[in-house]
């Protein structure tokens, strides 16, 4: 994979919902769901609508803190988590979309991944915050776009787009081990004066050496942020997790 960032400043004389967007015009060659075998013909398109405020009521848009960087093996299931964070704490929902090539044009001859060779084991889900694809017949390239959307005082505020590419590859492989202690079920459900911690370990027998990560928005945006940490030896790591929860963390919405 190649990581390219684009990055500019831009101040707007009045406020309103503004459009950004980026366009390359081609796709990878032979993807599998969209406009197969010709996909580079297709244009690949992000877009967000952006709200600018007038008065003293912070705004900023939705982030997507987990990369668009994922594969998924013929046969079993592949589980994405976009985890989508809004810093000032609007409402989020998830909808799978068709991807665009331009602004409100929808790429042609597109379906779901679960469209290639569908049967009773190949469904795709999407959950409210991750989705399940169980699971993949053939090995190739796919096409799947998610649009999040931000919700304040139920009023639709912004929106952003995902597009990712996902790899399918036919080998063996075994997913990584995770086992979080002690907590026996997720969500949590908190107030403030609560305490939450944890531990964590994890281990792929089949890797050489492991990269780990940890996002979050506890993570980031408060003056005391949660505090989490990783320690990877080769194929194996632990780490923790710490949460105060403060007055700053409550949400008025859901």
């Amino acid at each position: 994979f190649i990581q390219k960032v684009y990055q500019g400043t831009h101040t707007y004389d009045e406020a309103g919902t503004y459009i950004l967007s980026f366009r390359y015009p081609g796709r990878k060659s032979g993807i599998l769901n969209l406009n197969f075998p010709n996909s580079e013909s297709i244009s690949y398109y992000l877009g967000a609508a952006a709200r600018v405020t007038d008065n003293d009521a912070p705004n900023r848009s939705p982030r997507w803190l987990e990369p668009p960087i994922d594969r998924a093996q013929v046969g079993a299931p592949f589980l994405d988590i976009p985890n989508a964070y809004d810093p000032d704490g609007d409402s989020l929902a998830y909808e799978l979309i068709v991807p665009q090539q331009e602004l409100g044009q929808s790429v042609p001859n597109y379906q779901y991944p679960d469209g290639v060779m569908p049967s009773p084991d190949n469904i795709l889900n999407l959950a409210d915050y991750s989705y399940l694809w169980d699971a993949a017949p053939l090995e190739g390239y796919y096409s799947l776009a998610i649009l999040v959307r931000s919700y304040r005082n139920g009023e639709l505020w912004e929106e952003s787009i995902r597009d990712m590419l996902i790899p399918v590859i036919d080998e063996a492989n075994e997913a990584p081990v995770i086992d979080l202690i002690p907590i026996d079920e997720m969500p949590l459900c908190v107030e403030v004066g609560d305490t939450v911690t944890f531990s964590y370990s994890f281990s792929d027998t089949e890797a050489g050496n492991l990269t780990a990560t940890i996002t979050s928005g506890l993570l980031e945006g408060f003056d005391n942020p949660a505090v989490a940490t990783i320690d990877v030896i080769g194929n194996s790591g632990t780490g923790s997790f710490y949460w105060e929860v403060g007055a700053e963390h409550v949400r008025d919405q859901w």
